[in-house]
């Protein structure tokens, strides 16, 4: 009777068995083709989402887009993720899931040319009367200054501080460090100064494709364990060593 009664049971656990492991003969070689965007914030992103989904046996294919071309493609479904945006992202982009947990901080700055301001965190209205410069396709400072008069929206971070430098913007509120790359690449460390503290900070997240909705758990448990064992951190700490050599910090 006792035999009889345990043998579903081990029936169940034979199949269960079997399904994991098809499932991840299934991943195994699977390619993701993911979006992402050719700055200094997303190359750490790509180092650990990449380094994430290889340890559950998916190759990252990044292709670097324009900021706003690349939200498009992903929500349309043309790449199969995206590499990292804020929390909301989704609230806009409707067909994309967010992944848990955050990769990594997103640490936002104003930066100046001569603009005397003490910066107080997530006040931006602060920013209000002066002609204040953000990145098309950037959802943190379009939601931030929606209602803010004459905002001027480019596609770049290098046209945002060449314009501070030559007075057309008071200030430009830039993912510190994206802008603080670009200062360097540029020779613009006596031009350009960086107010502190970051005016917001918001966690950057992965995002996939609804289409890819089979995936999410099983990489959200990548995610989580990168993080969880402070690999994620380390890489972060790595490529943030490399930016603040030559003494701008960020």
């Amino acid at each position: 009777m006792l035999s009889t009664a345990r043998k579903p049971k081990r029936w169940l656990l034979s199949i269960s068995l079997f399904l994991a492991l098809f499932a991840r003969e299934l991943l195994a070689g699977q390619v993701l083709n993911i979006s992402s965007q050719q700055v200094y914030i997303t190359q750490i992103c790509e180092a650990i989402v990449s380094e994430a989904l290889k340890n559950i046996g998916i190759e990252a294919s990044i292709k670097h887009l324009p900021t706003a071309r690349a939200a498009f493609i992903s929500n349309a479904g043309g790449s199969d993720a995206e590499i990292c945006r804020v929390k909301g992202f989704a609230d806009k982009y409707k067909n994309l899931i967010r992944i848990n947990p955050s990769i990594i901080p997103l640490k936002a700055s104003v930066f100046t040319k001569n603009l005397a301001l003490t910066i107080v965190p997530d006040e931006w209205e602060l920013l209000i009367p002066y002609k204040v410069g953000i990145h098309t396709g950037h959802f943190y400072s379009t939601e931030a200054t929606k209602n803010f008069p004459g905002v001027v929206k480019v596609t770049t971070d290098k046209q945002l501080l060449k314009m501070l430098t030559i007075s057309r913007l008071d200030a430009a509120v830039l993912i510190r460090t994206d802008a603080i790359a670009v200062i360097k690449d540029l020779g613009l460390e006596d031009d350009v100064k960086m107010l502190s503290p970051p005016i917001a900070q918001y966690p950057l997240h992965f995002f996939i494709h609804k289409k890819n909705k089979h995936l999410e758990r099983r990489i959200s448990e990548a995610i989580q364990q990168i993080v969880s064992s402070g690999r994620a951190a380390e890489i972060y700490l790595k490529y943030l060593d490399m930016l603040e050599e030559g003494g701008y910090k960020s």
